[in-house]
Order: structure tokens, then C-alpha cells, then sequence
């Protein structure tokens, strides 16, 4: 019952036209946080509130590559449900027509949907690692089937590369047996790829963004976004130019065709470094890598002793790790992205 008053009171919040032109973002945000911390209130009397959790976020995960798939299979059932709900707000959608409004699933835009279905597709994997029934393996399957049909090039990279690296660090190494064997799969599942986009066009639409542009700049824009980022940075180099100054100062330098006034780098390291500065950028690569490599650490502490918290203390590195990887290309501390990596 908690876990369903959560979930449609969020999802009320946050995806209500009618809300959000009528109450301001600030009251939106309080009234999440608020219902949040009684959630956690209830959770702190139990004494299996990470079970609780973990089953939370797999059963929420798991819808978006669901719908996202199902959106693509029945393209007419997703404009019957979406172009109602969203109008003309879904993002990421080709040649701005609703030819591929299924890359965004249950969302505003395929950015969004990309982030959940690769912490999907991460839940999935670790699953495998620990349990190795055919019906994880089918759930990680589906979820990055949804991952790829969003078309979304860094979210696919990133969460590649937290699966080997996941992979890598809690296997022991035996004469470089796991080296091999990560890269074998990793070669073994792009080949796969090549062969299944010459089906699935979809799928060749998600390759295709790996190439270089018409105007060269495979980056899109993110080089000009962070060259201002440095710029800005240069005019407070110890405390930077304050938080949110980026994107507040982007419309009075940069306009990129996008016709969009507020935007972030996409390099959240660029970022903290433009808007707090020296001492910011310090202080926040302290937190992060302080609670990865403590993660780490405590890995190695409970492997023998207690599997289930093992269990989610793997989920918990493989989910700082896209984190991490991602922040490289996108706007993770700014985004529902770093919602997933506090919980």
C-alpha cells in the first residue's frame, strides 16, 4: 500500500500538465520530498526496509522498458495514450513528428526513459550475477531491449561499461580469466547488435548515433557547452560563479539551434567546477568517491558473511558507477538521475 501511495502520488506530481501550470515547481518538489520522508518514516520500524525498497525499485524499473517495448510494438497505442497525456511536450521524438514518440515510453522525454531503463538493465544484470534462473536472464533482456529502443547512445555506452566494470571488480581475477571473458561478451554483444539493426530499424537508428554528424560535431554541442563552462569558470576560478549559474547564464552567451535558454553542460564535473569552483569540485568528488570506494570496501567486508546485503551492495556499485560514468556526457546531479543514485 506504501509503496503504490508513493508511486501515484510522485507520478501525480510530477507528469500533471494541470499541476504544473498552476503550481510552481518549488510546492511540486515539496510535496515529493514530503510524502518521501513519511515513506522513510514507516520504513525505519522495519527491520527488512532494504528488501522493501529493492523490490520498490524493481517492479518500478521494470515498467518503462515494459511500456517502452509495448509502445513500439503498438505504435497507434502509444499516440492513443501519450499525445493525450503529454501534447506536444515528449521530447526526443525523430524529425520532431510522433514516428518514434516510443523512444521517451512513460515519460516526457527519451532522456528520461533512457536513465530508467538502464538502471533497469543494471537491476537485471546484477540479479543474473547472483541467480542465475532463466526468468532474470529474460528480465535483463527485456529491460535492455528497452534501453535500446530509446536510441539513446550514452545511456547504452555507460551502462555497458558499468556491467563489465561491476563484473570486473567483485569476480576474482584468475590469470586475467575475467578480463577476457568481460571483453568477449562485450565484443560478442555488439556483434549481435550489428546483426539485429539490420531487422530492427530502431535498432540501426541507436548505431547510427554513435556517427559523427552533418556539421562534424559528434559531441552534440556539449564541446560549446563546456568551452562556456570554462569561460565562466575563469571569472570565479576559487568559488566559481554560484549554483545554477550555468544554465542561468547560458541564454546570455550561448543559443544553440535547439532554441533553448536554460541548459546544463552535460558534464556534471564541469559543471560543479563552473558554479562552485576549485573548492566545490574537490568537496563533491570527495562525497562520491568517499561512498564508492567505501562501497567497495564493504563488498569485500560481507562476501562470506552476509550474501543478501552483498547482493545490494553490488547493486548499489553498479548503479555509482553509470553515475559516475555518465555525469562524463550528461546532467546527472541535475536530473532524476541522481534521485536513483542517493536511493
Amino acid at each position: 500500500f506504501l509503496a503504490a501511495l508513493l508511486f501515484h502520488t510522485v507520478y501525480f506530481c510530477i507528469f500533471n500538465k494541470f499541476l504544473r501550470s498552476g503550481i510552481s515547481e518549488l510546492i511540486i518538489k515539496a510535496i515529493i520530498f514530503l510524502f518521501a520522508n513519511i515513506i522513510i518514516w514507516f520504513l525505519i520500524y522495519s527491520d527488512n526496509w532494504i528488501k522493501f525498497l529493492m523490490d520498490f525499485c524493481y517492479v518500478i524499473a521494470l515498467f518503462f522498458p515494459l511500456t517502452t517495448i509495448i509502445f513500439f510494438i503498438f505504435p497507434d497505442l502509444c499516440r492513443a495514450i501519450m499525445i493525450p497525456i503529454w501534447n506536444d511536450t515528449v521530447g526526443g521524438i525523430a524529425g520532431g513528428s510522433y514516428r518514434a514518440i516510443h523512444r521517451a515510453g512513460f515519460t516526457t522525454h527519451y532522456s528520461y526513459n533512457g536513465i530508467f531503463c538502464a538502471v533497469s538493465s543494471l537491476l537485471c544484470f546484477v540479479k543474473v550475477i547472483f541467480n542465475k534462473e532463466r526468468k532474470y536472464k529474460l528480465l535483463l533482456v527485456v529491460a535492455f531491449i528497452g534501453l535500446l529502443l530509446t536510441a539513446k547512445r550514452a545511456h547504452l555506452l555507460f551502462t555497458v561499461f558499468a556491467f563489465i566494470a561491476t563484473y570486473m571488480l567483485i569476480t576474482p581475477d584468475k590469470k586475467g580469466g575475467r578480463t577476457i571473458k568481460g571483453f568477449f561478451v562485450l565484443f560478442l554483444g555488439f556483434i549481435a547488435l550489428i546483426i539485429a539493426s539490420g531487422f530492427v530499424p530502431e535498432l540501426a537508428a541507436t548505431l547510427e548515433r554513435f556517427n559523427v554528424g552533418k556539421d562534424g560535431d559528434i559531441s552534440s554541442n556539449r564541446f560549446d557547452l563546456w568551452a562556456l563552462a570554462m569561460n565562466l569558470f575563469k571569472t570565479n576560478p576559487l568559488l566559481g560563479i554560484g549554483w545554477y549559474g550555468y544554465p542561468m547564464s547560458y541564454g546570455n552567451y550561448l543559443i544553440l539551434n535547439d532554441g533553448n535558454k536554460f541548459v546544463n553542460t552535460h558534464n556534471v564535473y564541469i559543471q560543479v567546477l563552473c558554479e562552485t569552483g576549485i573548492v566545490g569540485l574537490i568537496c563533491y568528488l570527495f562525497i562520491v568517491l568517499y561512498v564508492f570506494f567505501k562501497t567497495l570496501n564493504i563488498i569485500k567486508i560481507v562476501y562470506d558473511s552476509d550474501k543478501t546485503y552483498h547482493f545490494y551492495c553490488v547493486i548499489s556499485l553498479s548503479v555509482q558507477i553509470f553515475y559516475l560514468s555518465y555525469s562524463l556526457t550528461g546532467c546527472c546531479l541535475y536530473d532524476s538521475t541522481f534521485y536513483v543514485y542517493a536511493i
